[in-house]
């Protein structure tokens, strides 16, 4: 199969004919005579993004397939036309116009996998002079994709989930509102079942161990557990942060001690589990919290709105503020160590610290959208999950990272992400529980 042609000004008729003489001269009797320039083969021509594309079973993939051509002859870049081939079972790809400047020429290109083989390849080739019947092909380059398998849908219902979380590696809940109940799991994921919830609003899950945690309901109030969920009692919560769903998110640190962040700067502590509250009351800035992570009761970091970040070394006593110089929307933090962590957030953004927070560092990782989960497992391996499902995993602590799953393979907005282990990844979206084998 061969895609029209593409080149730097509109293809003539003349030139299609040059490529499909037989088809042409049944309607075209007088054949163009002009002589052909010499047109020399290009210096080099190469893939400069999409490389070793991830892709999924008919996804269109990002506008990052950019072929860089540089020619012997700068004049020579206005005589080229570009043409792919494949087979039906690698999809189809478009060519759109190329892009001219003085060094060379980029031609960008959408390529929409097809069904076939987990690798799949099209060809990429470069010809000259086709508005004339000489029209030869001067160079090509191979480009490749690995096809990976879509997120698995393990469970469905007719409410809403709003939280998942592993309390070990074989348990895990899920929790909803209205009619979806509590849902669990024994076997590690692989079955799962609904329960009947002693509330239809249930929001937010923190667990401190296997045991010990609360589930948050409307208006902020919580309910206890200390046997992994099976059961909860209200106890003497009181409201951490005024307001229905205020508390962006909660870490439990020890059997007492309870952080959450909330909207407008807010941080509050509670020292007698939830019984009484404290607010940080020292920020100036209004700045909304999204994620907490916390090592122990007096080392906390927090991140949000407009790239704020915060950090504590004293168990809340002070805050001092973190300079990234980004203004992305922080979605997820991770420290593994007081010195080194991680955000993410906002198109696929994420930075890392090796100081504390003192410095951060942009990290390059090939996920377009907002980043939503950052788990890692120990000093070397970690995983990073976007919005849209694109999951990122690193082997060497976060020097480096690769791209095993694309976007909207299977999902397209998940709500929440939870881990059973560094190889398998749960998520929910709307009803559904969805499940990610990262070893396939």
């Amino acid at each position: 199969m061969v895609n029209p042609i593409r080149k730097l000004y509109p293809v003539v008729l003349a030139g299609v004919c040059a490529l499909f003489w037989t088809q042409c001269t049944k309607s075209h009797s007088n054949p163009p005579t002009a002589q052909p320039t010499v047109v020399k083969p290009p210096k080099s021509i190469q893939v400069i993004e999409g490389a070793n594309l991830v892709g999924g079973v008919n996804l269109e993939l990002p506008d990052s397939i950019i072929v860089r051509i540089i020619p012997n002859d700068p004049s020579d870049a206005e005589k080229y036309f570009f043409t792919g081939t494949y087979s039906d079972s690698a999809g189809s790809l478009k060519i759109y116009n190329a892009e001219l400047d003085s060094g060379g020429v980029n031609v960008p290109m959408f390529w929409q996998t097809g069904k076939g083989s987990p690798n799949q390849q099209i060809k990429f080739y470069v010809y000259a002079n086709c508005a004339t019947r000489s029209c030869p092909m001067l160079d090509s380059v191979t480009i490749s994709a690995v096809i990976r398998p879509r997120w698995t849908q393990v469970f469905s219902s007719y409410g809403t989930l709003t939280d998942l979380r592993f309390t070990s590696n074989q348990s895990a809940l899920a929790v909803g509102n209205y009619n979806t109940g509590i849902v669990r799991t024994n076997d590690g994921g692989v079955s799962w079942s609904v329960g009947p919830a002693f509330r239809n609003d249930l929001y937010q899950l923190c667990f401190r161990d296997s045991l010990n945690g609360f589930v948050t309901v409307s208006n902020n109030f919580a309910y206890y557990t200390s046997d992994g969920g099976k059961t909860f009692t209200q106890g003497s919560w009181t409201v951490p942060i005024i307001g229905d769903q205020a508390s962006r998110d909660f870490a439990m640190v020890s059997p007492s001690t309870i952080y959450s962040v909330g909207g407008k700067g807010t941080i509050v502590k509670s020292v007698d589990s939830g019984k009484s509250w404290q607010k940080y009351p020292g920020f100036s800035f209004i700045n909304g919290f999204f994620a907490l992570s916390c090592l122990d009761s007096n080392n906390c970091f927090a991140c949000g709105e407009a790239g704020k970040m915060v950090k504590t070394s004293n168990g809340g006593q002070d805050w001092q503020s973190m300079d990234i110089n980004l203004n992305n929307q922080l979605w997820s933090i991770y420290f593994l160590t007081r010195d080194i962590g991680f955000a993410g957030g906002e198109n696929g953004v994420l930075i890392r610290t090796t100081d504390g927070g003192s410095t951060w560092s942009p990290i390059r990782m090939g996920l377009h959208n907002t980043i939503s989960s950052i788990r890692f497992f120990d000093m070397l391996h970690g995983v990073v999950v976007s919005w849209t499902g694109e999951i990122g995993v690193t082997s060497d602590g976060g020097n480096t990272w690769q791209k095993v799953c694309p976007a909207s393979n299977g999902v397209n907005q998940l709500q929440k992400v939870a881990y059973r282990d560094a190889n398998t990844v749960f998520a929910i979206q709307n009803g559904f529980i969805y499940k990610y084998d990262l070893t396939k």
